[in-house]
């Protein structure tokens, strides 16, 4: 490519390789065609013909414009509506000037057409100031267009987003009302005339100015290199008769000129964004251009460029890369943002390259005039108003605030005096917490003795100390019947321990666990409030019974640090009310007062030290000498790591101030893998939030919501830890008191984050049982579609289906993103899976005889022991679900490449439906195989002579042999309902099929609830079906189907009713404790062995072709009952 670049005066790039990795697109002429493509073959680089004659494009495009241009004749006067056919076509300079006449004379309070020069030729310079009460002081928005003369869609767009603006502004929409009486903007339509022009009677893709040079034969200068800011860098050109060709010196250019004079001097200082609108690409761009190093705002031009690319996606789906022009296209020096951004001060500089990828590029149709506009039209309607939101509070010294006001009043930044003395503020609060506590000495008796009903009344009126956080946890510890333990986290770096405490109901080493920290930030008094509140919560509500609380102690533990900097926390009791940090020492605090400590919300293992915060050990965001710096940070890491584990699920850091529920990432702004579940808990939170007093919280991305930061905690916790549902909760409230929060709010903001809290854990705790339903759920519906397929098509077609989907089941499982498309996948999968099982079950049944069925089916039944009793031994090894869903898949993959194509079709199913041949090879077959060939023939030829028999009068085997006289029809699955010879038997099956499906995998998916160690107990419960089936074999060959089954379930209810009983007589009893434990597995064995042995009994009932099908039935009961299963926990409460 270096080569071809210095061609670059012979080959027209229309998009520049400067990045690896990146197609570059370029128009060559005729005569270097060969030389290129061999240059490109020789070398292996890919190459593709996107346009195979740009002149035909042209000329049909020339042709497109001429038909169309009677149908604009309007356009030549001033009394019609030239808009109603503007943007069918590309105009010419004179219809964008007739345009602006005609728009300035239809809405003359709202545009004035001004001109700000003329061009190289002559042409005049002009542009709309477009605004509702416009005046000097309103900030501006100005965008300019047509600087590359062959963009034609640049100028077509600026001229409709104008046209847009007036007329959402006449029909009063509200957005776009809001910013025409927010903003100004200053809109110019075609900034390079005479290069536009000469596009439109000479070379259709032409670039630059059509100034004339020194060198006399070349002519004009790229108007977008011609900015005197960095101009002559990289990304241009010294070759006058080069594409990017700056010009002899900055502002060479007379329009370039023109335009920046204008700015400087009639914008300067409220020029708050400028947008370059360009093609093609679909780019919305940002500083700078001149070099890969980002500017100071790059995290908020950032930020802007999402919310813009977000909104243009909605319309029409197209897709636009946001990013630093250097990183996401080239470089360019001397371009129009970065002078912009640079020079002239405006924050949000960008520029916007249009429709489309390449496929026409410049040569864009007509018709796609119009959608482009709407599309980055929608980019405006939202980054200006977002920019307007965008907010900061800070607090100032006394000695530097007549400095800050004018800085900001020369800016035309408007603010607000939230507090005028923050002093007086801190002075009060002290005030309001000597008279709390006076009420609270009151209530201290009660908390010495640790009265169980009144310990903590009135804990909540007043924001407590270390020491009366410490005695609230003895006391929600001493008088919890075991239910609350405290411990210590860690600690601190003046050795003061950091306590835990730990609420769970049960000594289940295995159960899920919430975590949830406070009091990181020393001066967020709320939060270490709002977090002991909730542990009182749930303390209360197991000893009040409330069910949604019981529900959430069955399944999860919390584990609550009220306080993780127990350092800064009291030190803003005792000295500054407002320090952030811990209190660690480092060179600097030794010789400068106030540059002790670190913040430990930056002090985390992930992406440390990257942005958002400060080298300075003097400053609020400094992260530390290293990573884990802080012992405090140090051992709540440790402790998650090496104590819990894989066990939390959930990680909650209770901040202040803002009201906001944010979710990874914070460190970049892309959101994380999980995104899809963590909005949707969050949106479940948020919600019950505003129930109750009104309070709105915003939720999403940190980053893009707040601010960038890394190494901080909910980051970590998500990309080191692997804790799926990650949060950080800046509690009330927006900055009326910031870190101030009077205490008569701490008992509302509990309360709020309370209902919050509950709802988002119910929902998470709801979704696990959700996914295992839909994976039951997949069963029924194998039940009908797999099963009308095996009986219409034959059992391998139908198995050949089953395995496909169990296959798409298992991929969509380890590549799902989001909680939707996982429980989708566990959909899938059931279906898939059920349908393999109930195929390979109808092919055993079809093929072995009466005398040998149960015990072959039985045999096979050690198959399924031995992967059951596998599965938990892989999982604690592997300890990831996607690995454990893999190597299942892979497994799966082997089964169907190198086993299926040799499984024989079923000879019983091929008989039934008269494929005799077929089914006489796969006999034939079988009897070489076993040495029966004596005879074959002959007793084909019987069989066939009686199937044919059978199926010409519709009786089975046992009808037709017993000769029945009663005349009964063929039975279908709907005569075993209504019949009554039949009804009775199939409505016993159905129902027995359900408990037994219910039963059994409500055991089976739900063994955490016996307590203990949850792989014991899985291969416990695998374990216990190898005397299952050994009594099977016996039972059914010596007692008979009918009597096994009784006897088998009668068995199992007896065992599951005992324990019930226990559970009743002794409420107490431990749920580890050997006598459940063995109740509960000798009932699994039972109803094993019932659903071995219902399963065979029901396969002998149904006739060949209705086989499946009815036994199909009988598992869609089943699969009722276990649809439902998974929720049998829950049913504890």
């Amino acid at each position: 490519m270096i080569s071809l670049l210095k061609l670059e005066d012979d080959i027209d790039f229309w998009r520049r390789p400067d990045q690896i990795n990146r197609f570059a697109d370029l128009m060559i002429t005729p005569n270097n065609s060969q030389h290129v493509i061999h240059y490109l073959s020789i070398r292996n680089i890919d190459y593709e013909i996107l346009i195979d004659n740009v002149r035909t494009l042209v000329q049909n495009e020339r042709d497109q414009m001429v038909k169309i241009q009677k149908r604009l004749e309007m356009l030549r006067s001033d009394q019609t509506d030239i808009t109603a056919e503007f943007w069918q076509s590309f105009q010419r300079f004179d219809a964008v000037e007739n345009l602006m006449n005609y728009l300035q004379n239809k809405y003359p309070n709202l545009v004035e057409k001004i001109n700000f020069g003329k061009s190289f030729e002559g042409r005049e310079l002009n542009l709309l100031r477009i605004g509702a009460n416009s005046n000097d002081k309103k900030p501006v928005v100005f965008i300019e267009g047509g600087i590359h003369a062959r963009e034609w869609i640049s100028t077509a767009f600026v001229t409709h987003f104008a046209n847009q603006l007036l007329l959402g502004y006449n029909n009063q929409e509200a957005n776009i009302k809001t910013l025409m009486e927010t903003f100004d903007f200053y809109i110019v339509p075609l900034l390079n005339p005479d290069g536009y022009e000469h596009t439109h009677t000479k070379y259709r893709l032409w670039r630059k100015t059509r100034s004339t040079q020194a060198s006399g034969s070349c002519i004009g200068a790229d108007p977008n290199r011609n900015f005197g800011y960095e101009w002559g860098g990289e990304g241009t050109s010294t070759n006058p008769c080069s594409e990017i060709y700056p010009g002899k010196k900055p502002f060479s250019e007379p329009e370039v000129k023109a335009e920046t004079d204008y700015i400087m001097k009639n914008l300067a200082g409220r020029a708050l964004v400028y947008v370059a609108v360009h093609s093609y690409g679909q780019y919305l761009l940002y500083p700078w251009g001149w070099t890969n190093k980002p500017t100071p705002d790059n995290d908020r031009l950032n930020s802007m460029a999402k919310v813009a690319t977000d909104a243009m996606a909605k319309r029409y789906e197209s897709k636009y890369i946001y990013g630093m022009s250097t990183t996401v296209l080239y470089a360019a020096s001397g371009a129009g943002d970065d002078w912009a951004y640079g020079e002239a001060s405006i924050p949000y500089s960008y520029t916007l390259e249009l429709r489309d990828k390449g496929s026409y590029g410049f040569q864009l149709p007509p018709e796609q005039i119009i959608p482009t506009s709407e599309e980055a039209g929608d980019d405006f309607w939202q980054q200006p108003t977002s920019i307007n939101d965008y907010n900061a509070k800070i607090m100032i010294t006394q000695r530097n605030r007549v400095k800050v006001f004018k800085y900001l009043q020369n800016r035309q930044i408007q603010f607000k005096i939230l507090h005028s003395n923050v002093e007086t503020l801190i002075e009060n609060e002290r005030n309001e917490l000597i008279e709390s506590d006076r009420l609270f000495q009151s209530l201290k008796a009660d908390f010495k003795d640790g009265n169980k009903s009144e310990a903590i009344v009135g804990f909540w009126i007043k924001y407590h100390r270390y020491k009366d956080i410490d005695k609230f946890m003895n006391a929600l510890s001493k008088n919890s019947d075991n239910l609350v333990k405290k411990f210590i986290l860690g600690k601190s770096f003046e050795r003061k321990p950091i306590y835990s405490i730990c609420i769970g109901n049960s000594s289940n080493s295995r159960k899920p666990v919430i975590y949830i920290q406070g009091g990181i930030h020393a001066r967020e008094w709320i939060s270490p409030a709002v977090v002991t509140y909730f542990a009182q919560q749930l303390v209360n509500g197991v000893r009040n019974s409330n069910p949604s609380v019981i529900k959430l102690m069955n399944t999860f533990d919390f584990y609550i640090t009220p306080v993780l900097n127990v350092d800064g926390y009291e030190y803003t009791h005792e000295k500054n009310r407002l320090w952030r940090k811990t209190r660690s020492t480092n060179w600097q605090s030794f010789f400068r007062r106030g540059c002790r400590g670190v913040d430990a919300n930056r002090n985390y293992d992930y992406d440390w030290a990257a942005k958002g915060i400060s080298a300075n050990p003097c400053s609020e965001t400094y992260a530390g000498d290293k990573a884990f710096s802080e012992p405090e940070t140090r051992a709540e890491a440790e402790f998650l790591l090496k104590k819990l584990g894989k066990r939390v699920q959930v990680y909650i850091a209770v901040h202040s101030y803002g009201q906001l529920w944010l979710y990874p990432w914070g460190n970049v702004r892309k959101d994380s893998p999980y995104v899809e579940k963590l909005s949707a808990k969050a949106k479940i939170a948020t919600d019950a939030l505003y129930q109750r007093y009104k309070t709105r919280f915003k939720y999403g991305n940190s980053a893009e919501i707040l601010y960038a930061a890394s190494g901080a905690g909910d980051d970590w916790a998500h990309g080191k830890a692997s804790i799926p549902y990650v949060y950080t909760v800046e509690l009330r409230d927006r900055g009326d008191y910031g870190f101030l929060l009077p205490p008569n709010q701490i008992q509302q903001s509990g309360e709020e984050i309370t209902d919050a809290f509950m709802a988002m854990f119910l929902a998470i705790k709801w979704l696990r049982s959700f996914s295992q339903s839909m994976y039951q759920l997949g069963y029924v519906f194998s039940g009908i579609i797999i099963a009308w397929i095996s009986d219409q098509y034959g059992r391998k077609f139908a198995l050949q289906i089953s395995i496909a989907f169990e296959l798409l089941g298992g991929l969509l499982l380890i590549l799902s993103p989001s909680i939707h498309l996982y429980t989708l996948a566990r959909l899938i999968l059931g279906f898939g899976d059920s349908g393999r099982g109930m195929c390979l079950y109808m092919l055993l049944m079809e093929t072995v005889g009466t005398r040998r069925r149960s015990d072959v089916i039985m045999g096979c039944n050690f198959g399924w022991i031995v992967g059951y009793l596998l599965l938990p031994i892989i999982a604690y090894i592997l300890h990831n679900y996607v690995l454990v869903q893999l190597l299942a898949t892979m497994g799966m993959t082997v089964m169907a490449v190198f086993w299926l194509p040799y499984l024989p079709e079923s000879p019983r199913w091929l008989i039934a439906n008269e494929k005799y041949e077929r089914a006489k090879s796969i006999l034939q077959k079988a009897c070489k195989r076993n040495n029966r060939v004596e005879e074959f023939e002959y007793k084909f030829e019987s069989l066939k002579n009686k199937a044919t028999k059978l199926i010409t009068t519709g009786k089975t085997v046992e009808e037709h042999e017993q000769q029945q006289s009663d005349g009964e029809k063929f039975m279908t699955l709907w005569s075993m309902v209504t019949h009554k010879k039949y009804c009775m038997m199939t409505l016993i099956l159905w129902f027995s099929f359900f408990v037994n499906g219910f039963i059994y995998h409500g055991f089976s998916l739900n063994v955490e609830i016996i307590g203990g160690n949850v792989f014991i107990n899985f291969a416990l419960a695998g374990l216990v079906e190898i005397p299952s089936v050994v009594i099977s074999l016996i039972g059914m060959r010596y007692i008979g189907r009918k009597a096994f089954i009784i006897s088998t379930i009668v068995s199992a209810a007896f065992c599951y009713a005992t324990i019930a009983t226990f559970r009743i007589l002794w409420a107490n009893l431990s749920d580890n404790d050997i006598m459940l434990v063995s109740l509960s597995m000798l009932g699994k064995m039972f109803i094993f062995a019932t659903f071995n042995a219902i399963y065979i009994h029901a396969g002998e009932i149904f006739p060949t072709k209705l086989r499946q099908s009815g036994v199909s039935s009988c598992s869609i009961s089943a699969r009722a009952g276990s649809t439902i299963a998974p929720f049998v926990k829950d049913l504890v409460s």
